[in-house]
């Protein structure tokens, strides 16, 4: 299964990505939980072998690729060439293996996320108005913030989520 978390919310998808794997270690083993949260730190051999292997007793794994920029540039050269390097990878995937891509406002137009919305499995994370911030907001801290206080924060922040929750638990300390 490959899935790709996506769209304008990083706080959504960093918590969503979270949830994963906690899920997978609480019913799995962390011995096959992979998370590459830099992909300039790993080989393509590392990648490939990763992505390709079965797991030892031929169990689920859980692989996590962070922060994968999904534009077709010419300024990065090393990003296209890892992109390259990882679309025939995705069709040889095996059934036993999850791989969640995450990447936050990715382009549409490129070759790599046009062949990743053929196979994957998209989870939309967005937040498209200030109602969506003051949902998202009341409900992680709906007994410790009134709503006319979730507005007036939303707006000093500029309707950053990741900025808003960490000013809330800075200020909840």
């Amino acid at each position: 299964m490959i899935y790709l978390f996506t769209w304008n919310s990083d706080f959504l998808i960093r918590e969503k990505v979270l949830q994963w794997k906690e899920l997978f270690v609480s019913k799995n083993w962390d011995f096959d939980l992979i998370h590459f949260k830099d992909l300039n730190n790993v080989s393509n051999d590392e990648l490939s072998s990763t992505l390709i292997w079965n797991s030892f007793f031929d169990g689920k794994k859980l692989i996590i690729i962070d922060d994968l920029p999904l534009s077709w540039t010419v300024k990065n050269k090393w990003l296209n060439e890892k992109q390259d390097f990882l679309l025939p990878l995705l069709g040889r995937i095996p059934e036993n293996n999850i791989v969640i891509f995450s990447s936050v406002n990715p382009d549409k137009r490129s070759k790599f996320y046009k062949e990743l919305h053929k196979i994957a499995d998209i989870k939309d994370f967005s937040t498209k108005s200030e109602s969506d911030l003051n949902w998202i907001i009341s409900k992680k801290y709906s007994w410790k913030i009134s709503p006319s206080a979730v507005g007036l924060i939303v707006k000093y922040k500029s309707w950053d989520l990741s900025k808003i929750i960490s000013e809330l638990d800075k200020l909840f300390i």
